[in-house]
């Protein structure tokens, strides 16, 4: 009996320090009881617990779940939630018992839209404001895009096929890729990939 004690006791010390990862409502847990339970209020009074919610499963076409019962409980302060967990889960009328996870949306921080000193009419593909009798808003939304960031060396690298880049204008410089494993101007091709002193880009049309 004591071993059995001493077990669980570990289980439940497992849960918690899984739990601690997360953030959750205290006191909740979600469980799906299999279908042939029919008596819900009867399951969680076993426990010291009430039914806070019985979710609708029947929409899940195709699903397993479907034909169970999915009920968020209230612990009432009898049971911790890694306890609830812990004890359900060996509970052969449970599918699955999780604790209930609050989920934050993820926001990207704005800036002020910034306002370039060099945003030529000519394009409109960036900013239309109904220029040469455009569209106004038919663009890419440049200025908004560009009140989240305006580049940095720490992200993506985006790869620009054109006719050519000025890489030491004002508004680039500073966030223009380098390729670090060549030398500049020493005339070898010392990351080996074919192309001579390539540090800043490579000029296709001398193929």
């Amino acid at each position: 009996m004591e071993q059995k004690i001493s077990q669980m006791r570990t289980k439940i010390e497992a849960q918690e320090e899984f739990l601690s990862q997360y953030e959750y409502v205290p006191n909740q847990v979600l469980v799906r009881l299999k279908n042939e339970v029919s008596n819900l209020e009867s399951f969680a009074a076993d426990y010291g617990t009430t039914v806070l919610h019985h979710f609708d499963l029947t929409g899940l076409k195709a699903s397993k779940a479907s034909s169970e019962h999915l009920m968020l409980l209230d612990l009432k302060n009898n049971l911790s939630v890694a306890e609830a967990m812990t004890l359900m889960s060996d509970d052969p009328r449970v599918s699955v018992v999780e604790s209930n996870d609050i989920v934050h949306s993820s926001e990207t921080t704005r800036q002020s839209p910034v306002e370039p000193n060099d945003l030529e009419d000519s394009l409109w593909g960036l900013h239309n404001h109904g220029q040469d009798g455009g569209i106004s808003g038919v663009d890419i939304g440049v200025k908004n895009a560009w009140g989240t960031t305006v580049g940095s060396r720490t992200g993506p690298i985006v790869a620009v096929v054109d006719t050519g880049v000025d890489y030491t204008h004002q508004d680039l410089k500073d966030n223009i890729f380098s390729n670090t494993n060549e030398i500049p101007n020493d005339g070898i091709d010392n990351d080996g990939n074919g192309v001579i002193d390539d540090t800043g880009g490579y000029n296709a049309g001398d193929d």
